[in-house]
């Protein structure tokens, strides 16, 4: 059994499912790239007590639950929706046993309608560090090339002039792709979405719902410092059903998703930030 995700491989393994098939039905899409993200998987893990709890009760099979949700979470910036229908849906398992992994065994940190882990927050923030300060090192040593290299002082402030206006011009078409929520009052102005995806939200979920979801994701920015990649996406996760709760009304109305349905849209959306944030390294 392969793919490019041994992991991945190596749990549906476990939960007994033929992983190429799988992959087929939901579409979802192989980029093997070279700077793919990944994260320690530790050796002992399994001698952990909260572990050894969780083995008890549920097995090996609740064993690669737990690494596969862990998995989720790395992809999310470690923010998932309590959604244990759609969670257990997806890893092929049924609901109790999806609830029981997540709140029964003290592995994970739910906060609302949400829920992630301290010990990946902590990893997340150690490997951010870690790249900041590579970054900053790499500009020190480039800063100091420049200094240390004798160039010609010729036609040098035409072309920082022609820089300048050629980076002024690129910031007003970029500005021009995003909605400005001034109008909605918002404490800040925090939230960043482009002009077509606040459209398709509006035809969806009518414009109602769609700024009290703005409104509230804002807030809780605001409030719990929570930082995501995607504002979009995040809305559409738990965002919307959050304003159609404020506002009284059902979730999607005439319209109720199955569990394929849902299954399908997570897929999508997990391929859409991954292809941003492969697009957005790439350029």
């Amino acid at each position: 059994m392969g793919g490019p995700f041994p992991m991945i491989t190596n749990i549906f393994a476990l939960l007994g499912i033929q992983y190429g098939p799988l992959m087929n039905q939901l579409g979802i899409l192989y980029f093997m790239a070279k700077d793919t993200f990944y994260f320690s998987h530790d050796y002992n893990a399994r001698n952990d007590s909260k572990i050894k709890r969780l083995i008890s009760k549920h097995g090996m099979l609740g064993y690669g639950l737990w690494w596969a949700i862990v998995e989720d979470l790395y992809n999310n910036t470690n923010v998932l929706p309590t959604d244990y229908e759609c969670i257990s849906f997806d890893l092929r398992t049924d609901v109790n046993t999806i609830k029981s992994i997540i709140n029964d065994f003290d592995l994970f940190v739910i906060e609302g309608e949400t829920f992630g882990s301290t010990s990946i927050q902590k990893r997340l923030e150690e490997r951010n560090s870690k790249s900041v300060k590579a970054r900053e090192s790499v500009l020190k040593r480039w800063n100091k090339d420049k200094t240390d290299t004798n160039v010609l002082p010729t036609n040098n402030g035409s072309n920082t002039i022609k820089e300048k206006k050629g980076k002024e011009s690129k910031e007003k078409d970029n500005k021009d792709l995003y909605v400005d929520f001034s109008y909605l009052n918002l404490y800040q102005q925090n939230i960043k979405m482009l002009k077509v995806d606040y459209e398709k939200l509006c035809i969806e979920h009518t414009q109602q719902v769609s700024d009290t979801a703005i409104k509230i994701l804002s807030d809780y920015k605001i409030e719990k410092g929570y930082k995501n990649k995607n504002d979009y996406l995040t809305i559409l996760k738990w965002g919307i059903e959050a304003a159609n709760k404020k506002l009284n009304k059902p979730n999607k109305p005439n319209q109720p998703l199955d569990k394929i349905q849902k299954a399908i849209l997570v897929n999508q959306e997990y391929k859409e930030q991954f292809k941003q944030n492969y697009d957005a390294r790439n350029q």
